[in-house]
């Protein structure tokens, strides 16, 4: 990630929490947890079903808040985001869920945010997505279910969905129900629980915003670093992931952080 990779001060890696790395990895550090997890969430997350502040000892606690991971970020040693440092003083922490690859455990979650920026630099920069709409199609593809299995079961009414995209996995031959695909109008209640539904995203991103699914969005500035829109979507954006509410200050703290890619 160019100079976003740099590596950190040894100094930092007295942030981890004691324990080694495991003989097998080491970049997974033991125990699988970010330096003061708990004290950052209760300073940057928001629980808002019931408008307080989140609190350790009763909110439900997401391994990506453990990891200080608030975009639920994976990467290997091999293209590590900053903010990463692992117990053999080398940037690339994870928790070795997928073997060299795993869910990233970063010292800050600001570190989390800068590396949350770069999926919408590269959809915007590089491949030209440049509305709400199109960048929840490129995240949330309607082909999908949720989960990516072939088929999914809605809890409520019984009906299997299959999935539709040309990739991964697909449903038997056999199979003949509703595809998860753009419906002609506003998708049921019940395809939205079985398979992705980008136009929840744009709804949900766009929040307070005063912006349509069709509008051009100005996501960064002629310096590469990310506008106040762009960081009002990914306020909004990652709840989708931990299930709470960012401070906009930790996501301001993200940006001063991002260095652009494209």
């Amino acid at each position: 990630m160019g100079a976003l990779m740099r590596a950190v001060p040894l100094v930092l890696a007295m942030l981890w929490l004691s324990g080694p790395a495991t003989a097998a990895n080491p970049f997974v550090p033991s125990p699988k947890a970010g330096a003061t997890w708990c004290a950052f969430a209760e300073q940057f997350l928001w629980n808002r079903s019931e408008d307080r502040a989140f609190k350790c000892s009763v909110d439900a606690t997401p391994r990506c808040i453990k990891y200080n991971n608030y975009g639920c970020l994976k990467h290997s040693p091999g293209k590590p985001y900053a903010g990463t440092l692992a117990p053999n003083g080398q940037l690339g922490a994870h928790d070795g869920v997928d073997g060299a690859r795993g869910h990233a455990i970063f010292e800050h979650p600001k570190w989390s945010v800068a590396a949350s920026f770069f999926w919408f630099e590269k959809s915007y920069k590089k491949l030209g997505l440049k509305t709400a709409k199109q960048l929840a199609e490129r995240y949330s593809p309607w082909c999908d279910t949720q989960g990516s299995v072939a088929t999914k079961r809605d809890a409520a009414t019984g009906r299997v969905w299959g999935r539709s995209c040309g990739d991964g996995q697909q449903p038997p031959a056999s199979f003949h129900g509703p595809l998860c695909k753009e419906p002609a109008s506003a998708p049921s209640n019940e395809q939205c629980r079985v398979c992705n539904c980008p136009s929840v995203f744009v709804k949900s991103w766009l929040k307070g915003t005063g912006k349509t699914s069709t509008d051009v969005l100005e996501l960064f500035a002629s310096d590469g670093k990310p506008t106040a829109l762009m960081q009002s979507i990914l306020v909004n954006h990652t709840p989708w992931e931990i299930g709470y509410r960012p401070s906009t200050e930790l996501i301001k703290q993200g940006a001063e952080l991002f260095v652009p890619q494209f």
